[in-house]
């Protein structure tokens, strides 16, 4: 089972639990909706995505994750 680095967890977003991606992929659909991503080993599933300033992006997983 081989892991591919998509971002690392920035800061907040707003007051919905999302966070800004920071050295994010260029590969948006690792970013889309439903989409699993691991932090700290453990699976998550993207809730939300949304772009914002300076074409970074912002997402919200199923559970709170440290930064």
């Amino acid at each position: 089972d081989e892991h591919v680095l998509v971002g690392r967890v920035g800061r907040p977003h707003g007051l919905d639990g999302a966070f800004v991606v920071e050295q994010a992929s260029s590969d948006e659909s690792r970013y889309a909706v439903g989409a699993t991503v691991h932090v700290d080993g453990e699976p998550a599933t993207v809730v939300a995505t949304r772009s914002v300033g300076g074409g970074r992006r912002a997402i919200r997983l199923d559970r709170p994750v440290e930064r």
